[in-house]
């Protein structure tokens, strides 16, 4: 009975595992120790912690839009800065219970709970869509690791990279969608994509998502025709964009009229100016790069 519940629920439990092992430090600091560790420096406690503090206040007194008095003398509205992840709904949830109870702790459960479910699904991904081994799935999972620990620098970049492997896993599914009237539950996850936080990313995201599943379904999916493959895995995306269309708006005008930011581009977005250069680093870490971000030198082909 408990060989056949452990086989079947395998995936879930590898993935406790491995999220596991990484928190493990984190909760025993919590549980047995007066020194954190955890989202207590740079951008992470600077920022994003804070904006995680200030989102559950706002929330608990029903407020959704408006002014931020708190910073910039009241210059920016606090629901439609485009670089954190205030629209994000399982933030919101997770920083609504956390002003009730201890915010850091659910903070961190919030980056524990991403980290599993992306684990979970470079398991199923692995393995039920491209049918490898269960210990090479298990060397696949691992092998992303170090890029979303270190991705956790900055929340909107976190919650990006924790994403893209669970809106893989989906976008190859929907390609086997034959009724319409599911393309709400496939758009979900993209709706998660979208309001990930920085717009730029999230919008790249979707793209590469979109890229990705088709060139995987003219590969493995040849009984369906062009058209068929872009129908079935624009239909939830063309949802999702429907949802988040007022909300794009509104932080595009903000951004033009209000703050009036000097970029929009993608090289920007991430911090790195895209020459030929960095991208040799990311294979060949003995060439030098330029103006190069902190994650780059965690990339490697492996995790890419």
């Amino acid at each position: 009975m408990l060989k056949k519940f452990l086989k079947k629920n395998d995936n879930i439990i590898i993935a406790l595992i491995i999220t596991g092992f990484t928190f493990l430090v984190f909760v025993g600091q919590w549980l047995y120790s007066d020194v954190v560790t955890f989202a207590k420096s740079g951008d992470q406690y600077q920022l994003c912690f804070s904006s995680f503090e200030k989102l559950g206040e706002l929330l608990s007194r029903g407020i959704l839009y408006g002014v931020d008095s708190g910073s910039s003398n009241g210059a920016t509205d606090f629901f439609l800065r485009g670089q954190i992840p205030v629209r994000y709904l399982p933030i919101m949830i997770f920083s609504l219970i956390g002003h009730y109870t201890n915010s850091r702790m659910i903070y961190m459960a919030f980056y524990a709970l991403h980290m599993f479910v992306a684990i979970f699904f470079a398991l199923k991904l692995a393995r039920n869509v491209f049918g490898l081994p269960k210990y090479i799935a298990v060397l696949f999972a691992s092998s992303c690791m170090p890029l979303l620990c270190h991705e956790m620098w900055y929340s909107s970049h976190a919650i990006i990279s924790f994403l893209v492997l669970p809106l893989m896993y989906f976008s190859i599914k929907s390609l086997s969608c034959t009724q319409k009237k599911n393309w709400f539950w496939y758009s979900l996850p993209y709706v998660l994509g979208f309001t990930a936080g920085y717009v730029t990313l999230a919008v790249a995201l979707v793209g590469c998502i979109l890229v990705f599943a088709l060139v995987y379904g003219s590969i493995y999916k040849k009984e369906l025709s062009l058209k068929e493959l872009l129908v079935r895995l624009c239909g939830p995306v063309f949802i999702a964009g429907i949802t988040v269309l007022f909300y794009y708006l509104s932080v595009l005008i903000y951004l033009k009229k209000i703050v009036k930011a000097g970029s929009y581009v993608l090289a920007d977005a991430v911090g790195m100016k895209t020459n030929v250069v960095n991208l040799l680093k990311v294979i060949f870490h003995s060439f030098n790069g330029v103006d190069v971000i902190e994650q780059l030198p965690i990339i490697t082909i492996g995790t890419i």
